[in-house]
């Protein structure tokens, strides 16, 4: 059985860490960051740069002003139907 991939020392990935990242003895999933906050941190680091990289789009118009004539005016402002 080959047991080198197993006793090779892994890093965070997250940038700037160099810590070890201790993988669990019963299996499981690998590890890549060394602690649970950097894990979070890497989460939060992704969803920026998914929010740069897609940025919303903002209707900046103003609303356009009801028709005081229009008989659908109360449609679009119900405040503006006049007794």
């Amino acid at each position: 059985m080959n047991t080198s991939s197993s006793t090779q020392a892994q890093r965070c990935t997250l940038p700037d860490c160099d810590a070890i990242v201790v993988q669990p003895e019963c299996g499981g999933v690998p590890q890549i960051y060394c602690s649970r906050e950097h894990r979070r941190m890497a989460r939060k680091l992704r969803s920026i740069a998914r929010a740069e990289a897609d940025p919303v789009q903002v209707d900046t118009r103003l609303p356009q002003k009801p028709d005081v004539n229009d008989n659908r005016a109360w449609l679009t402002n119900p405040f503006s139907v006049q007794s």
